[in-house]
């Protein structure tokens, strides 16, 4: 027995194709294999519905073509943190003992501005092996001239001068070992004093010694932070890791915020069990939200992996398996496939359609009874 609405669709349906001289009909395929309904097979037309366009509006049945999804959006959890050198816990470069504290907590500090003077025996130290190591330099390198008119003239062996040229080789090395250990170190005076500096621009979030402290080498004394320098981080399973690339787009959400983001790297990140790919990304045309603020990101997976969607009621179920109607000619046949989630009153399609070809759209309901009703 016809569903009512099924009933009075047919009904009107043949009204019309009386009154139009024609009426549903059923075909078969040319092929004899294919007349059984009883036999679904994916990707092949079965025995159809000849109809006309008009006949098909009649019914309410829209033709359409199937969709391409645009991938599986998954919602991953971060938060807003300070970008790599957006934050420094300067420690003193030497031990010693800070003389005087040149910044507060909220300080607003550039890159190499002095935050501490402190005065150091090690620092000295430093800075009189530089003045050795450039003594030295210029001791040999004095020799050297010296030395090549009397070889030149055949009083000294060329040996004996190429042996100095070498000497003043190590000596300039020694100089540039020197240099590079007291720029570690702030450049020092002589009398060991040290003004060490941020590495940084921001603003002076703490300072941790007093006046006067003994500090060994290392020991931090203020923390800086940059607050426009910060980006967003997520941490997410190695195999989501892996189908996120540097430079994908992501929609985030901050709270009522929304706005896109740019992967700007993606690592290891976390530890022990927690331990999976650190994304990092930067807002695109959109400013970052204060450090320590949640975010939620949807990046699109598997992209390559497109998969074509139709409206929920395209799909009818004939012998226990899901069909779609193909309109091709003037004759609707049902046609098999393989459906996966159903969301927002559309069916993903799995296989059995290659994308470009006519279903009708809705209430094929009516087909499928039309296609019942036929059978002995």
């Amino acid at each position: 027995m016809l569903p009512v609405g099924a009933g009075l669709a047919l009904a009107v349906a043949f009204g019309l194709g009386r009154c139009s001289g024609t009426s549903p009909q059923i075909t078969t395929p040319s092929d004899p294999s294919q007349t059984d309904t009883s036999q679904v097979r994916e990707g092949k037309p079965m025995e159809g519905v000849k109809m006309s366009e008009a006949q098909l509006r009649s019914f309410g049945i829209e033709l359409i073509e199937p969709e391409r999804s645009s991938g599986a959006e998954r919602p991953i959890s971060g938060f807003v943190e300070a970008a790599v050198g957006g934050s420094s816990a300067v420690g003193v470069p030497v031990a010693g003992r800070i003389r005087k504290l040149l910044v507060a907590p909220g300080d607003a500090v550039r890159a190499g501005q002095p935050i501490a003077a402190v005065v150091s025996p090690e620092a000295a130290m430093i800075y009189a092996e530089l003045e050795v190591s450039r003594a030295q330099a210029k001791l040999v390198d004095g020799q050297y001239r010296r030395m090549l008119p009397l070889a030149k003239k055949g009083y000294l062996p060329w040996q004996e001068l190429e042996n100095k040229r070498i000497e003043i080789v190590r000596a300039n090395a020694e100089v540039r070992a020197a240099a590079a250990k007291a720029s570690t170190a702030d450049s020092p005076d002589a009398s060991g004093n040290v003004l060490f500096k941020s590495p940084i621009s921001g603003q002076v979030t703490a300072v941790k010694m007093l006046p006067g402290s003994f500090v060994q080498a290392g020991e931090v004394v203020a923390e800086i932070s940059n607050p426009g320098a910060t980006e967003l981080h997520f941490v997410v399973t190695p195999i989501l890791g892996e189908s996120i690339k540097v430079g994908e787009l992501l929609r985030v959400t901050a709270g009522s915020r929304e706005f896109q983001a740019r992967v700007t790297s993606v690592g290891s990140g976390g530890s022990g069990a927690n331990r999976g790919t650190l994304l990092r990304a930067q807002p695109i045309n959109a400013t970052t939200p204060p450090a320590g603020t949640a975010v939620t990101a949807f990046p699109v997976v598997n992209a390559a992996d497109i998969r074509l969607t139709v409206p929920s009621g395209a799909v009818q179920t004939l012998n226990g398996s899901p069909v779609v109607f193909l309109y091709e000619k003037g004759v609707a046949r049902p046609l098999s496939v393989a459906i996966g989630k159903q969301t927002g009153g559309r069916t993903e399609i799995l296989s059995g359609l290659k994308g470009g070809e006519t279903l009708a759209g809705s209430n094929t309901y009516v087909l499928k009874t039309e296609l019942e009703r036929s059978r002995p």
